[in-house]
């Protein structure tokens, strides 16, 4: 169900792009300013779409699946599985050129092209989560408690939060490279610098599900806020924790992905 805001036209002056989600029956998109939505193809679970808006990384039947959203090409990352380790999480490199993933239930860490060629180990001997891309190449990721980052090859690993600090997991780095978005125990919206200093919560009471995704300008962050156990709310917030707005009611609903005016939907 999709929750009408009072806001420009999409095409206007104040269009702020395109924010993707999923539910049982594929990918959705909703204008950011909530005066339109659309579909795209059905994709599994844990995807992403790329930075131009072009490409959706999924996770399915134990495999990395890339495909356009016109349906027109698809690859897949190894053979056919149906288990054994689980990919999870697909992150898009700020170019669009590599996608980071991570696999369960033994946290691995890999990184591989676009079109699901040159697989690599990352930062061999330290086993992580939620991998996530820095606008400058660099990876930010989940160890136990903390947050760490490393370069693309693996070299230059260094915490950024210390092991004192509360639970974290699905960070997203601001478009600047100054904040992390992330998750924090139990389910909160929570705010850290890069360096790890200024940690603020942004909703306290929030039962927050998945991953949060910034805005392309940095200003605001979307994520899914869970309600009960399927009805669910896709949720904008500007970045100092004001003025949450409710784009999308409706069952289900997970994975967040906020693409840039240029890069979204025509309506």
């Amino acid at each position: 169900m999709l929750c009408a805001r009072r806001s420009a036209h999409p095409w206007g002056p104040e269009f702020r792009g395109a924010i993707w989600y999923r539910r049982n029956d594929g990918a959705h998109y909703v204008y950011a300013d909530g005066l339109g939505e659309g579909r795209g193809l059905a994709y599994g679970g844990g995807w992403a779409a790329s930075p131009d808006g072009m490409w959706m990384a999924t996770v399915s039947f134990h495999q990395v699946w890339v495909g356009r959203v016109d349906g027109q090409v698809q690859y897949k990352l190894g053979g056919d599985a149906s288990e054994g380790p689980c990919p999870a999480d697909p992150r898009w490199s700020p170019d669009g050129r590599w996608l980071a993933f991570w696999e369960e239930p033994l946290p691995a860490m890999y990184v591989c092209a676009g079109d699901c060629t040159g697989l690599g180990h990352l930062a061999a001997g330290s086993p992580g989560e939620y991998p996530t891309w820095a606008p400058d190449g660099r990876l930010v990721y989940v160890v136990g408690d903390q947050l760490f980052v490393v370069n693309q090859d693996g070299t230059g690993l260094g915490p950024i939060t210390q092991p004192s600090g509360p639970s974290a997991s699905y960070p997203c780095v601001s478009p600047d490279g100054t904040q992390i978005a992330c998750v924090v125990y139990p389910s909160r919206l929570c705010l850290v610098g890069f360096d790890g200093s200024n940690r603020r919560t942004l909703q306290p009471d929030d039962r927050v599900l998945g991953a949060p995704a910034w805005s392309p300008d940095g200003t605001q962050l979307a994520y899914i806020r869970r309600l009960t156990y399927t009805l669910c709310q896709l949720v904008v917030v500007n970045a100092d924790g004001s003025d949450a707005s409710v784009l999308v009611h409706d069952r289900d609903l997970e994975g967040v992905c906020w693409v840039a005016p240029a890069a979204s939907p025509a309506p």
